[in-house]
This record gives structure tokens, sequence and C-alpha cells, in this order.
């Protein structure tokens, strides 16, 4: 089962390796972005060993219904990359 939760977090979630911006992990301000992201992306592509790269944003957000709220997390992705 451990095993089946770490691949679902590794597939879904984080990835095998992140890059971002220094300050994003204490603060998910979409102001702490990568400048050059596209150009970095095109640099990891083409090291020999990695299999699949593809561009991810992560912000926070608050979900809302007429019965209560709550804090959510938002993955962007592009299904195509994925």
């Amino acid at each position: 089962m451990m095993k089946s939760r770490i691949r679902t977090v590794v597939d879904a979630e984080t990835g095998h390796l992140q890059l971002h911006d220094r300050n994003f992990k204490s603060d998910y301000e979409p102001r702490f972005f990568l400048m050059h992201g596209a150009a970095i992306l095109e640099e990891v592509k083409h090291i020999p060993e990695v299999r699949l790269s593809a561009p991810r944003s992560v912000t926070n957000g608050m979900l809302t219904t007429p019965t209560g709220s709550a804090g959510v997390r938002i993955n962007g992705i592009i299904p195509a990359l994925e």
C-alpha cells in the first residue's frame, strides 16, 4: 500500500524532480515563477537520462460551496505533455 501511495504522489503531485524559484516553497505566490522556464525545460529535455519532462504550475486557492469552504492546491498541467 505504501509503494502505491508513493507512486501516486510522484506521478500526480511532485514528479521525480522539481525546479522552481528559491522562494516558491516558502510562499506559493504566483510571482515566484521561473523567468526562463521554457528555455530551462528545453535544456532538461536534452539530458540523456531524462525520459520525460513537462511544465506544471501550482497555486493555492479557496473552494467554496453553499455549506462551507476549504483551502485547495491547484495543479496546472498540459495533459498532452504528461
